[in-house]
């Protein structure tokens, strides 16, 4: 995908004299092709099919009638399968749940128990005052990308200075930093970015979906249905 013009975030890293081209601070993804779209989104296509297949039979024959007779296996089966699925998910994805647990900022937040939604509160505004520091120590560059499925995901660049292998502009050798489980891009020590820069990579952190502002677009206006 190319990348689609943005506006820089104020500082002097943005100067084109100085990096050689203004720093993109926006970016949108795509899905490489309408197969990798269909396998994105088959199991959202499955469920579809399969409460439309249930609805048929239910019309057709009555829930009674149905639970009562053989038929019943031929969406009690399917159910079930996507049901015990859907908890081999949640089970796995357990080793990432606590950076969002801890650092949630969605629309779902009021909703939490008073002191998981306080201290997330919390660790919301500590973020942000950290990283701006960050910006500040490390001279960042404010970045927001957007996945294929249409999560805005927060992020900091930092350009590497022209030294080493490094050009000093924005499409020199880069580094993407993945966080850790519970970790947050906004906590990221200065002096280890500097550890790239001053080497001439440039460096790019960002937060999964779900932490701080890395959140799911609004549906309808409505962020809770994004979330959804």
């Amino acid at each position: 995908s190319t990348l689609p013009d943005g506006l820089a975030y104020p500082n002097r890293m943005a100067d084109p004299d100085r990096t050689g081209g203004v720093i993109r601070t926006t970016f949108r993804a795509r899905f490489p092709s309408h197969r990798a779209w269909a396998m994105h989104y088959k199991l959202l296509l499955c469920d579809v099919l399969l409460i439309a297949y249930t609805y048929s039979l239910v019309r057709g024959y009555g829930l009674d009638a149905l639970l009562r007779s053989f038929r019943a296996a031929f969406w009690l089966l399917p159910w079930g399968t996507r049901g015990l699925h859907r908890v081999v998910h949640f089970l796995l994805s357990i080793p990432i749940l606590p950076a969002p647990l801890i650092f949630y900022a969605g629309a779902f937040r009021g909703v939490l128990p008073g002191a998981l939604s306080r201290m997330q509160h919390e660790q919301t505004v500590e973020c942000e005052r950290s990283g701006l520091q960050l910006m500040r120590l490390a001279d960042g560059v404010r970045v927001s990308f957007a996945t294929a499925d249409g999560v805005r995901l927060s992020g900091m660049f930092f350009m590497g200075h022209d030294r080493g292998f490094g050009s000093g502009r924005p499409d020199g050798p880069s580094i993407v930093r993945f966080n850790g489980n519970g970790e947050a891009w906004e906590y990221t020590d200065p002096g280890a970015v500097r550890d790239y820069t001053e080497k001439g990579m440039n460096l790019l952190v960002f937060n999964y979906r779900g932490v701080n502002a890395s959140l799911w677009n609004p549906v309808m206006g409505r962020g809770w249905l994004g979330e959804l």
